[in-house]
């Protein structure tokens, strides 16, 4: 399998840094081109930088997730974006966006490179659809 171009995108520097260190022993082939605190920054580096995939926190200030997803498509059709979220109550929108790859919740971050793997190998990507027990102390909530 090649090797993964991934952007990382969070408004919370923590949450950056731990999904940077979660991406490396995920098992995959990853090299993280870049990483944003927002969708400005996002979009500056994606202009400049190619991805094979975005991870996009969904919940940002002046832009969310989905508002990102759609701008990096117009700019990186070949990206595929995963959103990612701690909140539930925003799953319908995140999944009917044309431009989102993939929704995933961060308390399940452990099963990112299964995520991946799919993504890399254009298959089916794995169900979101079974509860996931909350994991404390990997992101803050809220």
């Amino acid at each position: 399998m090649a090797t993964l171009r991934v952007l990382l995108v969070d408004d919370t520097e923590r949450d950056l840094r731990t999904l940077e260190r979660t991406l490396r022993v995920v098992g995959a082939e990853i090299d993280v081109v870049g990483t944003a605190l927002g969708g400005e920054e996002a979009l500056k580096l994606a202009a400049d930088v190619p991805c094979d995939v975005a991870i996009v926190d969904y919940r940002m200030p002046g832009m969310d997730g989905v508002e990102l997803a759609g701008r990096l498509k117009q700019l990186r059709p070949e990206c595929k974006i995963v959103i990612l979220t701690a909140f539930d109550e925003n799953r319908a929108e995140i999944e009917s966006s044309p431009h989102v790859d993939h929704y995933h919740e961060k308390i399940a971050l452990d099963s990112i490179g299964e995520v991946l793997d799919a993504l890399a190998a254009g298959g089916p990507m794995p169900s979101t659809d079974e509860p996931v027990k909350a994991k404390r102390g990997r992101f803050r909530r809220g």
